[in-house]
């Protein structure tokens, strides 16, 4: 049982640690992409289906939500946008945390 404690406390450290350093997006620069999290293509393509009288002929999503048509639906297109990014983000975060259980377990074995 013991080295189920430790390995738990490990956890909780690894999660301590990211909730201690929120992470930092780069907005546009596709920087971000390569860790999982959605591109402004993706974005732009939930933005169509979502927000009701979207434009679903545009290919710029920054240039698009700079119309002032948008701006009664800024609440709506912002949590649009924050659930891709935080779901993205758990997913990236549930797949490091698998890694270093992965490690930490075949290290105490």
């Amino acid at each position: 049982m013991k080295k189920q404690n430790d390995i738990e406390e490990q956890i909780f450290k690894i999660v301590q640690t990211f909730l201690k350093n929120p992470p930092l997006i780069v907005w546009g620069s596709g920087a971000t992409v390569s860790f999982g999290l959605p591109s402004m293509w993706s974005l732009n393509e939930s933005l169509k289906k979502e927000i009701t009288d979207f434009d679903i002929s545009n290919d710029n999503l920054e240039e698009e939500l700079s119309k002032d048509k948008y701006r009664e639906k800024l609440p709506q297109i912002k949590k649009t946008i924050w659930n891709e990014v935080n779901n993205a983000d758990m997913s990236v975060l549930k797949k490091l945390l698998l890694m270093r259980l992965i490690l930490l377990m075949e290290l105490n074995y």
